[in-house]
């Protein structure tokens, strides 16, 4: 689809130092990338207010220091996935 927007001239000049760079085989990927992740970001913000919202009722309100020590502990424990380099030009 095909819509007009209008953007920062940094982000602009980022994006297609990406593209040059041949970390984005264009503006447009590079744009849709970086809105995709953004988007997985809020979706996975509301996810963890969620498990909060439901550990909060099952267990009671954690303290500021225990949510710390449950992300500390859930990030050691996370697997990282890289994003697919599929038709992208190697770096």
């Amino acid at each position: 689809m095909r819509v007009t927007v209008t953007l920062d001239p940094e982000l602009v000049r980022v994006g297609n130092a990406a593209v040059q760079a041949g970390r984005a085989e264009s503006l447009s990927e590079w744009i849709n990338t970086a809105i995709a992740t953004e988007i997985d970001a809020e979706r996975r913000r509301k996810s963890a207010r969620r498990a909060l919202a439901a550990l909060s009722k099952m267990h009671g309100k954690m303290s500021r220091k225990e949510i710390d020590e449950r992300v500390a502990a859930l990030r050691a424990a996370a697997v990282r996935v890289r994003p697919s380099t599929r038709g992208r030009r190697a770096a």
